[in-house]
C-alpha cells in the first residue's frame, strides 16, 4: 500500500512539474544515422541492478490485439517491445510509472540522444530525485498491440537499469488486468 501510494504521489508530482513547465517536448528522429553519438560520461558507482529474468515472459500472439504475459520469478511482468521499429528487450510493465521511461542506454539503442540540457524535468521515485528528458515515441508495439505517438521520458545516464512500460502506454489500452499469474493487456 505504501509503495502504491508513493508511486501515485510521485507520478502526480512529475505530471504537475511537466504541466507547469509547458510540456516542452524533445521529438527525435529514430534513425541512428541522424543523431550525434551519445556523450561519454565518466564511470560512476551505479546502483545495484534490478533483477532481469534470463528469458522474457511469454507473449501469446493470438492475432487479436490482446497479449497475456506470465509473471516472472521475481513477481513482476517483463516483455519485449518494439519502439520506433527497433527491438527493446526486457521492459518492466509498471502501472506506477506515469510515462514509458527509457534508461539512457536503451534510448541510445533506439537512436534517441537527449542533450545534457534536456534533462530539466525533476522526478521523484522510490530511488530518489532524478532528472529526465521528455520525448515522443512515434510507435510502440507489444506483440499485436500497436500505438502511435506515445509520450515518454529518458532518464539521465546511469539512473535506470531497466526501462519501464508505464501509463502513457498502458492507459491507452481498454484492459489491463492481472489474474492469477498472468497480466492481460487489450487494445
Amino acid at each position: 500500500m505504501n509503495k502504491s501510494l508513493f508511486s501515485l504521489v510521485a507520478s502526480i508530482v512529475v505530471l504537475c512539474v511537466l504541466v507547469a513547465r509547458g510540456l516542452d517536448r524533445l521529438i527525435v528522429d529514430p534513425s541512428p544515422s541522424s543523431q550525434p553519438p551519445p556523450p561519454q560520461t565518466p564511470a560512476a558507482s551505479a546502483p545495484a541492478p534490478l533483477y532481469v529474468p534470463e528469458r522474457p515472459a511469454t507473449l501469446n500472439f493470438s492475432g487479436s490485439e490482446e497479449q497475456r504475459i506470465r509473471v516472472s520469478a521475481d513477481g513482476h511482468y517483463y516483455a519485449d517491445a518494439e519502439i520506433n521499429g527497433l527491438s527493446l528487450k526486457h521492459m518492466l510493465i509498471d502501472t506506477g510509472a506515469t510515462y514509458v521511461a527509457l534508461s539512457y542506454d536503451d534510448a541510445a539503442s533506439l537512436g534517441i540522444y537527449p542533450n545534457p540540457g534536456d534533462f530539466k524535468y525533476e522526478t521523484r521515485t522510490a530511488n530518489g530525485v532524478g532528472h529526465v528528458a521528455i520525448t515522443n515515441l512515434h510507435e510502440v508495439r507489444l506483440g499485436d498491440i500497436f500505438l502511435e505517438n506515445v509520450s515518454a521520458v529518458v532518464a539521465e545516464p546511469g539512473a535506470m537499469d531497466v526501462s519501464l512500460l508505464g501509463m502513457s502506454f498502458l492507459s491507452r489500452l481498454s484492459r489491463v488486468e492481472t489474474t492469477e499469474n498472468t497480466l492481460a493487456l487489450r487494445r
